[in-house]
Parts: C-alpha cells; sequence; structure tokens
C-alpha cells in the first residue's frame, strides 16, 4: 500500500509541478508576445517615419533643383535686361554725340556788381 501512495504522490506532485511549470511559460509566453508585439510595432512606426524622412529629403532636393534652375533662369533675365538696356543707352549716347553741336566756349553771363551804400 506504500508502494500505491507512493506512486499516486508522485503522480499528484509531478501533476501540479507540471500544471505550476506549464502556467509559469503560458505567462513568460504571453508577456514575450505583448513584448514583441510593441516592438514590431515601435519597428513599424520607425519605417514609416525613416520612409517619411527620406521622402522629405528626396523633396528637399528636388526642391534645391527646382530653387537652383529658378535662380539661373532670373540670373539669365537680368543679365540679358540689363545688356538691353546698356546696349540702348550707348545707343542714345552716340546719337546725342552725332547730333549735338560741339560748344568750344561757354559764355559767361555778366555778373553786375553791387554798391555799398553808406
Amino acid at each position: 500500500m506504500s508502494a500505491v501512495l507512493e506512486q499516486y504522490f508522485q503522480t499528484v506532485v509531478v501533476d501540479k509541478i507540471n500544471e505550476t511549470i506549464s502556467k509559469q511559460f503560458q505567462e513568460i509566453k504571453d508577456d514575450l508576445d505583448i513584448r514583441y508585439n510593441k516592438i514590431s510595432s515601435d519597428i513599424s512606426g520607425l519605417r514609416n517615419l525613416e520612409s517619411n524622412y527620406n521622402n522629405l529629403l528626396n523633396e528637399i532636393e528636388s526642391l534645391k533643383k527646382q530653387l537652383s534652375a529658378s535662380g539661373q533662369e532670373i540670373s539669365g533675365t537680368i543679365q540679358k535686361g540689363t545688356k538691353e538696356l546698356s546696349e540702348k543707352i550707348d545707343k542714345k549716347l552716340e546719337a546725342t554725340k552725332t547730333t549735338a553741336p560741339a560748344k568750344n566756349a561757354i559764355a559767361k553771363k555778366p555778373t553786375a556788381k553791387k554798391t555799398a551804400k553808406k
């Protein structure tokens, strides 16, 4: 009978230990699943941030190129306008040089002297 009780005791104790260990492992597994899901979510969020960051960098580079092209276009327009204006001024100067008579002497207007009163 002692052997039967010993067998029963071992079975009950082993079953209880197995049950306790199984519960602990399940709790650990559940905790790890929660942590894994949170880490996966964080990684997904970081990937989205990285993607957004890369998109912004690409957009900035595109805007830099557009700004550079616009600046070059504006600079070219200003240079062209300046050149045209300079040419017009030069033409007007040439026209005034050829049509205006040369004056060798400049006549002075006589100035009246005031006499001092006493």
